[in-house]
């Protein structure tokens, strides 16, 4: 059984959070690759990052990449 702090999510979900909002600050506002982001955030492979991102997000890193240019966010 997870242990849940007291936030009400458990200690994976937490560092899933922080994975997915770290990989979203450096597709937004970097110029590193896709496959660089990967690897900083800690995915040894490319395409699992981007299932995790898109199972996450909705969108391919690309997409949300380009999503944000658009927005000039």
């Amino acid at each position: 059984q997870a242990i849940i702090n007291i936030h009400g999510r458990s200690a994976k979900q937490l560092v899933t959070e922080k994975i997915f909002e770290e990989a979203k600050v450096l597709l937004a506002h970097s110029a590193l690759t896709i496959k660089e982001i990967s690897y900083r955030i800690g995915f040894s492979e490319e395409n699992n990052f981007s299932a995790f991102f898109t199972k996450h997000s909705g969108y391919s890193p690309k997409k949300y990449r380009n999503l944000q240019m658009n927005l000039g966010l």
